[in-house]
């Protein structure tokens, strides 16, 4: 039983999958909207548990991209500019629809 997550924990996490998605997505239409650093900064804080969390649970890949979406969204705060609004648009879709692409539970615990 060392190291091993217990059932219980593994079910109700990925239960709460597409929660955490819905969250990105929802903090993604929010820069759209207001296009603000506080929405970057927002986006990133989720990011941030999430890299802690999907590691802990085993999808190792979508804690490399969320590591690799935190620091993007690092460097958006500081060039933050009407011109890079659409680029930062784009990334944030880019790196929404990876994650979304690799965390899918196993079929079976």
């Amino acid at each position: 039983m060392d190291g091993e997550i217990p059932k219980e924990l593994l079910a109700s996490y990925y239960a709460s999958i597409p929660e955490k998605l819905a969250l990105l997505r929802q903090l993604i239409n929010n820069y759209k909207e207001k296009q603000g650093i506080e929405e970057l900064k927002a986006f990133r804080f989720v990011l941030h548990k999430l890299e802690g969390s999907a590691a802990v649970y085993g999808f190792t890949e979508v804690s490399k991209i969320c590591h690799e979406a935190n620091a993007a969204t690092m460097k958006w705060e500081t060039s933050s500019s009407e011109f890079m609004t659409t680029q930062i648009i784009n990334g944030l879709e880019f790196f929404y629809e990876r994650i979304e692409k690799n965390f899918t539970p196993p079929i079976s615990l």
